[in-house]
């Protein structure tokens, strides 16, 4: 080689080497600064301070760095911003792809964390924490109905494995063992059920950092496969309603012909022309009501007399059963929501008579029909 042609070869090397030198210092310089960054606190304005309770108001000031701040990279180009407070015995952190936004669900954790504050102080004993999720937060997410079931549930299987104990200490262990006892047992819907609650429960506390893992969350757990029911074919709702005894004859008549579910029934009255009754689907404390027309099929067999003495739904269940044990009495519901899309009635009067949301907030609140529309689509159900 000529000592031209080394001396280019020369300035070509130094030449990558300064660009990998270079290279190595941005790094450095990014890491410093993401180091910074960490160690640095969110500022918040003065509006997103009044949006925080009141403990947390005098914490934040609009230059301070009460909470810390953390850009984490997710991957080769997404980021995410990790916002933390750990003080006077709160731990309170939110993420999310932006500092907004982080902000944002920081000062909703706030609200939650400061209404945690005013748990006693055996407030890690599961079944408190567990009463405590059912009345400050579950209570206002599902129907009274639901609301019922799922805590009869949870007293029956869940409080009697965990009462007092410390929610912190429960293991991924016992709650499988849990599972696996309760499935043995041959409850497969049961044990979906428990999961369910647990699962909740334990999110919840996990939400206001009284946790700091779920204990489900390593527990491989996958649903039972649901067996769905089926509609009843016409013959067969001749053989319920010609064997049951007079009094059946009516509550099955209303099962069939209004398409209500188990629980309304004992919230049926009659308001000519309509079978009115709760819509027990409601969510948190509102009360709903639903009104479906007599159909000429029910009136012969309706008696007003047989809805001031209703017996529990499980003794229907058992008359039901006797005649068709092939079925549920959910079947009725079923048969009476496809006879409404077969014989073309309005798709959102059958939501109404099914007691099934219009499809969102503008439908709900800009849809009503008049009582004449509604008998006039019932006018198709009947034979």
């Amino acid at each position: 080689m000529e000592m031209k042609d080394f001396l280019v070869a020369m300035e070509h090397i130094e030449t990558d080497i300064a660009q990998v030198i270079g290279a190595i210092k941005a790094t450095i310089y990014k890491q410093k600064q993401n180091a910074k960054e960490d160690n640095c606190g969110v500022k918040f304005t003065q509006q997103e301070v009044n949006l925080m309770p009141k403990a947390f108001r005098k914490e934040f000031r609009v230059d301070g760095c009460t909470a810390r701040i953390r850009k984490k990279q997710n991957s080769k180009k997404s980021f995410s911003y990790e916002i933390r407070y750990r003080r006077n015995g709160y731990n309170v952190c939110a993420s999310a792809p932006s500092v907004e936004e982080a902000k944002r669900k920081f000062i909703e954790k706030l609200k939650r964390a400061e209404k945690m504050q005013g748990l006693p102080a055996t407030s890690n004993k599961f079944e408190d924490f567990a009463q405590r999720f059912f009345e400050d937060y579950y209570v206002e997410k599902v129907a009274p109905s639901t609301f019922v079931n799922v805590q009869s549930i949870y007293k029956r299987w869940v409080l009697p494995t965990f009462v007092g104990r410390d929610i912190t200490k429960i293991t991924p262990t016992e709650c499988k063992r849990l599972l696996d006892d309760i499935k043995a047992k041959g409850f497969a819907k049961t044990t979906d059920d428990v999961h369910t609650v647990l699962n909740q429960i334990f999110k919840y506390a996990l939400a206001y950092g009284i946790l700091q893992r779920n204990p489900l969350a390593i527990i491989p757990y996958r649903q039972h496969e649901r067996v769905n029911g089926k509609r009843l074919t016409p013959e067969e709702e001749r053989s319920l309603l010609d064997k049951s005894a007079p009094k059946f004859k009516c509550f099955f008549a209303i099962y069939l012909y209004c398409g209500i579910r188990p629980g309304e029934l004992n919230t049926v009255r009659i308001e000519e022309p309509f079978i009115v009754c709760q819509n027990t689907k409601q969510k948190g404390q509102k009360y709903a009501e639903k009104k479906i027309p007599i159909t000429h099929n029910l009136r012969r067999y309706l008696d007003e007399q047989f809805l001031t003495e209703i017996p529990s739904i499980n003794h229907i269940r058992v008359q039901f059963r006797a005649i068709l044990p092939n079925h549920s009495l959910k079947d009725c519901r079923r048969t009476f929501n496809s006879r409404c899309k077969e014989r073309g009635v309005n798709e959102d009067v059958r939501k109404l008579f099914m007691g099934h949301s219009l499809g969102g907030i503008i439908a709900l609140a800009y849809t009503e029909f008049t009582d004449e529309f509604l008998l006039a689509e019932a006018q198709k159900l009947n034979d």
